[in-house]
C-alpha cells in the first residue's frame, strides 16, 4: 500500500500542470486509493475471521479427540471379540479341553492310541471320562462352554 501511495504521489506531481487530464488522473488515482483502502479493510477482516475459525477448529478438535479415542477403543474391543469367536469356531473340542487345561495332549494321544488299537468307536469325550482323565460333570460343563463359544 505504501509503494502504491508513493507512485500515486509521483504521478500526481508529474501530471499536476496538465489541466483537465491532470484532474482526471488525480480523480482516478483517488478512486483507486479509496478502492485500495476498502480492499485492505476487507483483507484485515478476512484475517480476523481466519483466526476465529482456526480457534474454533482447534476447540472442536480438542472436544472430538476423546470421542474419537472412545470410538477407536470400541472398534478394537469389537474386533477382538470377533477374532476370539472366530478362533474358537476353528478350535476342535479336544483343543478346547487342552487349552482350558482340563486334559493334557498326552492324555488325548493315549485315548487316540487306545481307539486305534482296540477298534473302539466310542467318542473321545467318553473315553476321556472312562479312563478317568476328566469327570463326567467337568466334561458336561466343558461341552456347554464350548457350545456357547461356537455361537
Amino acid at each position: 500500500m505504501a509503494i502504491t501511495l508513493v507512485i500515486s504521489l509521483a504521478l500526481v506531481f508529474i501530471f499536476k500542470g496538465e489541466g483537465r487530464r491532470g484532474r482526471l488522473f488525480r480523480h482516478s488515482m483517488a478512486a483507486l486509493e479509496g478502492e485500495m483502502a476498502r480492499i485492505e479493510v476487507k483483507l484485515q477482516g478476512l484475517r480476523e475471521e481466519q483466526e476465529r475459525l482456526q480457534t474454533s477448529v482447534t476447540s472442536l478438535q480438542a472436544r472430538l479427540q476423546p470421542h474419537t479415542i472412545a470410538a477407536v477403543n470400541a472398534v478394537e474391543v469389537n474386533l477382538d471379540k470377533q477374532l476370539r469367536r472366530s478362533m474358537a469356531r476353528a478350535e476342535t473340542f479336544e483343543q478346547h479341553l487342552v487349552r482350558r487345561g482340563l486334559v493334557s495332549q498326552e492324555q488325548l494321544e493315549k485315548v487316540a492310541s487306545y481307539r486305534q488299537g482296540s477298534g473302539s468307536d466310542l467318542p473321545t469325550e467318553e473315553l476321556l471320562v472312562m479312563f478317568d482323565y476328566i469327570s463326567a460333570e467337568v466334561m458336561r460343563r466343558a461341552k456347554a462352554d464350548f457350545g456357547r463359544q461356537q455361537v
